[in-house]
């Protein structure tokens, strides 16, 4: 059911909020309220002489009401709008490049609250942005670091109770309120490969032996071991709300301890118990090195490369259902005319979804088309450019 607006100044009657993609308009019951004396659809079929009156409104219709009485009459021309964009596409526009040339590792992370930090290694230095919605950054200090930007794990960066957290070997180092940043050390009788996600207020990293291990004060203890044909490197990672509301990991892809690369994805509400999310008919193609985010009421999956070191053909897919069935969301991103560089074909880019309901895109390493025959030592290079995008399912009127 949808409320159309009478427009007396005008005599037009119209939908604000544009039907959904897609919706048949052939074949629409209108019911009118409040009831006149009469109402004409055309001027010569009453809505009240039949239980239902069936319209084409692909059509131009008129709608002619008359008072009790026959005292007054009004003549109405009838719109019914639909949205002529498909909600999966994306919408992207080119919003600029890093200020500097010299990156040569970065990682983009949001905050719960939606705030931005890009950390990036500039030619042995390390440097931090911050923003809200990626047009805008701004240095965020590195006063309290004093590891060597070398020793630390840049890429496997995470968002921790509106902090950000990286790790140098056994040091953990902390953003705190004070705009500023501390380390701590950490113990684990498991080694650490890496950081793996914040999930509930509690810190999870990956340890050797396919093992989940979860930070309790300084100590590193065991959550869960996770059975063979878990990502030991190159997974992807998205942190999101699942449709009953409670915070959720997804791990997709990435490559296994035997050296497999994989098309699996795995789900999480506490960091300890985990689904192995599957259909064999929908799998996504294996890849390692791809960034996924939660946008759009479900996943997309951006990018990647395969075993051979080649960019993946499908390399943008949508899950609808979080990540149980995937589908190409066919050619939705712009192609900027002055670099021509196409925001998907990249592996590891940060994706990240904003406050203002916008997905951001940016930086990693872009892979040219192999058919452009460009040389294997030219067939990539890293970028530090950032692209914004809107999806249209999440604009008012959109519904799915």
């Amino acid at each position: 059911s949808y409320v159309f607006t009478i427009d007396t100044v005008n005599n037009l009657i119209y939908n604000k909020d544009s039907l959904a993609y897609g919706t048949r308009i052939d074949s629409l019951a209108p019911v009118i309220t409040p009831i006149f004396n009469t109402c004409m659809i055309d001027g010569e079929t009453s809505l009240y002489e039949k239980d239902t009156v069936y319209v084409d409104f692909t059509k131009e219709h008129t709608l002619t009401v008359t008072s009790v009485g026959d005292k007054k009459s009004r003549t109405y021309k009838i719109w019914v709008n639909v949205h002529q964009v498909n909600p999966d596409t994306i919408e992207w526009d080119f919003i600029g490049e890093l200020p500097s040339d010299n990156i040569t590792r970065d990682k983009c992370i949001t905050t719960e609250e939606g705030t931005l930090y890009w950390l990036m290694d500039k030619g042995g230095e390390l440097a931090v942005l911050s923003g809200t919605n990626g047009n805008q950054w701004s240095e965020f200090t590195t006063e309290g670091i004093t590891e060597s930007v070398d020793k630390i794990d840049i890429e496997h960066a995470v968002a921790h109770n509106e902090e950000v957290c990286m790790m140098a070997g056994m040091t953990l180092i902390s953003s705190n309120q004070n705009d500023g940043w501390s380390s701590k050390e950490t113990t684990s009788s498991i080694k650490i490969e890496h950081l793996l996600f914040s999930l509930n207020k509690s810190l999870f990293a990956l340890g050797e032996g396919n093992k989940i291990l979860r930070l309790n004060g300084t100590n590193w203890e065991e959550a869960v071991t996770m059975p063979a044909g878990f990502p030991v490197r190159g997974e992807s990672v998205s942190k999101g709300k699942s449709p009953s509301g409670r915070w959720q990991i997804m791990v997709a892809c990435g490559i296994d301890e035997e050296g497999n690369y994989l098309s699996n994805v795995w789900s999480t509400e506490d960091g300890s118990y985990w689904v192995k999310l599957t259909q064999k008919d929908l799998l996504i193609t294996p890849r390692a090195n791809a960034g996924m985010v939660q946008y759009a009421y479900g996943l997309i999956l951006f990018g990647g490369t395969d075993k051979d070191g080649n960019m993946v053909n499908d390399y943008c897919l949508f899950s609808k259902d979080y990540g149980m069935t995937w589908q190409k969301t066919g050619e939705v991103f712009s192609v900027d005319s002055a670099t021509q560089l196409l925001v998907a074909r990249r592996e590891n880019l940060s994706v990240v979804a904003t406050s203002d309901g916008s997905v951001i895109a940016a930086g990693g390493t872009y892979h040219y088309p192999n058919s452009q025959g460009i040389p294997q030592r030219e067939k990539s290079r890293k970028v530090n450019d950032i692209w914004k995008g809107m999806n249209y399912a999440s604009l008012p009127g959109f519904k799915k």
